[in-house]
């Protein structure tokens, strides 16, 4: 049994077996180098290669390297050139400058076919290498053999349909053949098979680049065209090397690197510009379909090779890292990343290793159908002559398509022997999955002012009745909804009915009653449960007092909840103000607001208009909607008025001012009429002033005479906080018209300073208190109508 692998992940629907051990070892680009360990990818740092595209390298089965080449030098397994290898008339900047090919029936020859990049006169030729010769470390015993010339930087090989021999593909430049030749257990058969179609390669340098290949089956043949922005596919006849069956798929970029996914089910494309990768699916045979395929994402790529692991590799021009397409059968995700290994520093260009695609062809399984009763279709692809299958669950079948039918959900482990020379045998953990139950909703009955919201599980696909996608989903109409929920493979219908009930209007506004009495509320809702806030559940609550009542009422689906405001009215209103009239006059009073209804005055009068003819204390009895009230007033006599005004006698420059008293108006002989009047000039003022009772009259003179203005300052103060004589300053009988006083102690130092004749020092100084001693002190003033004055002196401060 030549291998057999367990795969258990659940959510791809094809699985393959592992490629042979033969590509386990690369080197490539700037000494760059990697090793494919089961699992595990070993970064290398040995390899003696830095060339800019074309490599090409081979490993024994069991994964030890031979030898690897550029196209112009080649290298044995410790790294130093293999006995006569350099000089091969390949060139690294070939995208395709060499392929290795074991010769059929033996074990130590090895054959390394070369190309000439851009078209030149090296073309196509051959050198083979003895792996029995240098102790195992081989030596070149033939070089650069002519096959054909010219012919573009393309090369790859297709096994035999008789497993045994190869046809190794090229194309020849500047026209549209594509040359096979045939590699048998006897060497090179010289034979050409040559096959004109498709698209002429050339002359443009252009035109010679990209990669050709077939894919592992060995009966598809694509070319990524460059500079004829195109992937040209053929269909390869295996057993006479012929190609056929042309389709040309259009690109907008020129296409370097293409490589076929493990299941060759699909076939990847980098473009010349590096910054774009497409995929195309070639599961049908039809130009429409193909090119209806095609999906495209952003990432850095030139060469694209797959390892042994299965993963798509890229090369990305100018850096330490190798990019990855780690699902490059998976139709839901491609899971590129550009970055993923590092390569210690080494470089990669634009070239990867160039395998024989033989190499990585694997069996492989498509699973369809995981959803419990449904049938499961199992079909095997791969080089077999037959298949033998067992359900995991005690069915066996043998064809290369089954259709089995499980009873009961969970995991199987199925199995696939694919029957041939060296049996391989592919296990797969089909789940059978169920309708989940934590899905299902119920049917409800909501309030007409209730949103209803359902929330579905995001990791299932969803669509409702109503075409929406939405996870998140709020309702109140009364209808049968519908959704389907799909997971991964499966799709289920749930349902439920949403009824609606109409919520009821209730009567409670908020509400009065008279001193005395009480209120009785009624909600309105005979057919609700009612909770008041007393704990009262009656459907009528009376209320005797001011207070907020609130209450929940409840049929079983609506919910009705309110509060109101119950005032309890006061038994006095207040209707008339206190009044004041003059005497011997009369106040009438009238009754305008119409709520006022029932009047009955003092006298019986029930009149909505009363005059009043005396002072005293009165009442009359009225209502207001159902409450009645009383209401009691005074009216007084207003007070009689007077002017009390002096005659006064001023120093000229002096102002004299007189207040208006409270409740009068007045006008002076002057025309002043203001709250303040001022008098400046000698005279004989009359002065008029009215109430709404009174008018009366008043004469003041006022006397304007020149006045000796008095002048003393002290020389000597004692601040001692005793009440007396603790502030030093200047007094007269004379209002000052400027003031300047300035105190300085006995160095001259100035210790105080004001502005204001009423502001004097009080012995501190910076807020201290000043010691005891002499003060020199200077003095600068005047009067109105008088000359500047400077006084200077001494003073003294005693505590």
């Amino acid at each position: 049994m030549r291998s057999i692998v367990l795969l258990l992940f659940i959510f791809f629907p094809s699985m393959v077996s592992y490629a042979q051990q033969e590509t386990s070892v690369w080197y490539f680009g700037e000494f760059a180098g990697l090793r494919f360990d089961e699992d595990t990818i070993i970064v290398l740092s040995d390899g003696q290669i830095n060339t800019f595209e074309g490599t090409s390298c081979i490993s024994d089965k069991n994964s030890n390297l031979l030898f690897y080449t550029d196209g112009s030098v080649v290298w044995n397994k410790n790294h130093l050139i293999m006995n006569n290898g350099s000089g091969l008339l390949g060139d690294p900047s070939s995208t395709q400058s060499s392929l290795i090919l074991p010769q059929p029936g033996s074990d130590s020859l090895y054959f390394i076919f070369t190309t000439d990049k851009f078209g030149n006169a090296n073309g196509l030729q051959y050198s083979i290498v003895d792996m029995s010769l240098a102790g195992g470390k081989g030596s070149v015993i033939s070089k650069n053999i002519m096959l054909h010339s010219p012919v573009a930087e393309k090369i790859t090989a297709a096994q035999h349909s008789n497993r045994e021999d190869f046809w190794i593909i090229a194309h020849e430049w500047n026209s549209k053949n594509y040359l096979s030749f045939r590699l048998t257990e006897n060497g090179i058969d010289t034979t050409l098979v040559l096959s004109s179609i498709g698209s002429t390669m050339g002359p443009s340098v252009g035109e010679a680049c990209g990669y050709l290949k077939s894919n592992p089956s060995g009966n598809i043949i694509a070319n990524a065209g460059c500079d004829l922005n195109n992937l040209q596919l053929f269909q390869f006849d295996k057993n006479n090397g012929s190609l056929s069956d042309l389709i040309s798929v259009p690109f907008s970029q020129p296409i370097y690197g293409l490589e076929f996914s493990p299941s060759e089910k699909y076939i990847y494309l980098s473009t010349w510009a590096g910054n774009k990768i497409y995929r195309v699916s070639i599961e049908y045979w039809d130009k429409d379909s193909i090119i209806n395929s095609k999906v495209s994402f952003n990432g850095q790529a030139r060469a694209l090779q797959k390892g042994p692991d299965g993963k798509i590799y890229t090369a990305n021009s100018n850096t330490s890292f190798l990019g990855v397409i780690a699902q490059s059968d998976s139709n839901s995700t491609i899971g590129f990343n550009d970055t993923l290994i590092e390569l210690n520093g080494r470089r990669s260009f634009w070239g990867l290793p160039n395998f024989a695609p033989y190499l990585f062809r694997t069996n492989s399984i498509n699973v369809d159908g995981f959803c419990l009763g449904d049938s499961s279709t199992f079909t095997a692809t791969g080089d077999a002559d037959s298949v033998s299958w067992s359900s995991g669950d005690g069915f066996e079948y043998s064809s290369f398509m089954i259709k089995h039918q499980y009873s009961i959900p969970g995991n199987f482990l199925v199995s696939a022997i694919f029957h041939s020379a060296q049996n391989d045998t592919i296990l797969y953990n089909v789940s059978i999955e169920d309708d989940p139950d934590f899905i299902t909703w119920t049917d409800t009955s909501v309030c007409d002012d209730i949103l209803i919201t359902v929330n579905i599980d995001t990791s299932f696909s969803i669509l409702w009745s109503d075409s929406s996608t939405d996870y998140s989903r709020s309702f109140n109409d009364p209808s049968l909804h519908y959704l389907q929920y799909s997971s991964l493979h499966c799709s289920f219908i749930d349902s439920f009915n949403i009824s609606v009930s109409a919520k009821q209007n209730h009567k409670l506004s908020d509400t009065s009653f008279c001193f005395g009495d009480s209120v009785v509320l009624n909600a309105g809702l005979p057919t609700y449960q009612i909770n008041w806030n007393s704990s009262h559940s009656d459907s009528f609550y009376i209320v005797s007092e001011s207070q907020v009542v609130s209450f929940i009422a409840s049929d079983g689906i609506c919910i009705i909840s309110d509060s109101i405001i119950v005032t309890e009215l006061n038994k006095v209103v207040s209707l008339i103000e206190d009044r004041s009239m003059c005497s011997g006059t009369s106040s009438e009073i009238n009754i305008s607001d119409t709520s006022v209804q029932n009047i009955s005055w003092y006298d019986m009068d029930t009149s909505r208009s009363k005059m009043i003819v005396e002072v005293g204390t009165y009442w009359l009895n009225f209502s207001i909607g159902d409450c009645s009230y009383i209401d009691s007033f005074i009216i007084s006599e207003k007070e009689r008025i007077s002017i009390s005004l002096e005659d006064t006698s001023l120093c000229f420059g002096e102002v004299m001012k007189y207040n208006r008293p409270d409740s009068l108006n007045w006008i002076w002989s002057s025309g002043q009429t203001g709250e303040e009047v001022t008098i400046t000039q000698g005279g004989i003022y009359t002065v008029m002033g009215w109430t709404t009772c009174d008018t009366i009259q008043e004469v003041v003179v006022v006397d304007f005479q020149s006045c000796e203005c008095g002048f003393y300052l002290p020389n000597a103060f004692s601040p001692n906080e005793d009440g007396e004589n603790d502030v030093l300053k200047a007094y007269s009988n004379c209002t000052f018209s400027s003031f300047s006083f300035f105190v300085f102690d006995r160095w001259g130092s100035k210790i105080f300073e004001s502005t204001d004749p009423d502001k004097g020092w009080d012995g501190n100084y910076k807020g201290k208190k000043a010691s005891n001693g002499s003060y020199s002190f200077t003095l600068k003033y005047s009067f109105v109508g008088t000359p500047n004055e400077v006084r200077t002196g001494t003073l003294h401060l005693l505590r």
